[in-house]
């Protein structure tokens, strides 16, 4: 529903990953692909593969948002 990719969805990505480890499901995860379908019957295509930076920034962005929520719950 994006009209482009953004580098947060690698966050994202990765906190998926590591939830899918910690279950077993898989051993690990080399990097994540983003795929991007357009309207117009085009496609964007974005890979990352520093999926423990990624990850490093979801808990950052977590905890920000956390704290955020406990000083103004309208956040």
């Amino acid at each position: 529903t994006s009209k482009s990719i953004y580098g947060t969805y690698f966050f994202q990505t990765a906190a998926y990953a590591k939830m899918a480890i910690e279950m077993g499901l898989y051993d690990s995860f080399d990097g994540a692909i983003i795929i991007n379908l357009q309207k117009e019957g085009g496609f964007d295509v974005r890979i990352d593969y520093d999926m423990d930076g990624n990850f490093k920034a979801f808990e950052a962005a977590l905890t920000l948002y956390r704290q955020m929520k406990s000083i103004d719950p309208n956040f």
